[in-house]
């Protein structure tokens, strides 16, 4: 398959073009231009932030990112009664990463990236995995909702780490009480 063609099928999928979907799905010579895709959209997001040293960590990491989330999608899909295999879902999640292309544009690209991601990955849970809307969106926000929470007590914990260490330390300013 030429790159053209690849590009315009992701687009496809980008778009909410559930044919698309399936279609990339059932073709086995589509996981190599996802994972390009994916790497690009990696390498794209180093640029948009100005991080241009990090450009091969974060094609890579992209790819890494895309199998582990497809992996919980997957089995948290399964859970849910999804009935796709894990290769055909992973070649979709690779092409959606279109999406990441607009990392490219500073500060705003990588939120337009991520919540649009969401959407195409409940449409493609839906189709691919042949999931309900309701169980779709479950599968996506089950673990978006997981992680925050860790976040939320990670900086929570951050927080009272700092406060505790500053009053040990004689208050923020150095200065006694009394």
């Amino acid at each position: 398959m030429d790159f053209e063609k690849t590009l315009r099928r992701a687009w496809a999928i980008v778009t909410l073009d559930r044919a698309a979907m399936r279609e990339t799905a059932a073709d086995p010579q589509a996981l190599v231009p996802g994972l390009v895709i994916t790497a690009i959209g990696g390498a794209l997001s180093a640029i948009g932030s100005f991080q241009f040293l990090l450009i091969p960590v974060t094609a890579a990491l992209a790819v890494v990112f895309v199998a582990i989330g497809a992996a919980i999608f997957w089995g948290l899909g399964l859970a849910f009664g999804g009935k796709a295999e894990f290769v055909p879902l992973f070649r979709v999640f690779l092409h959606a990463q279109l999406t990441n292309w607009a990392s490219l544009i500073p500060f705003v690209g990588g939120v337009v990236a991520a919540v649009w991601g969401i959407v195409v990955a409940v449409v493609t849970l839906e189709e691919v995995h042949g999931l309900s809307r309701g169980k779709a969106v479950a599968v996506v926000l089950i673990p978006v909702l997981l992680l925050s929470a860790c976040c939320a007590v990670l900086v929570t914990m951050f927080g009272i780490a700092l406060l505790g260490g500053a009053g040990a330390a004689g208050g923020w300013f150095g200065g006694h009480a009394g």
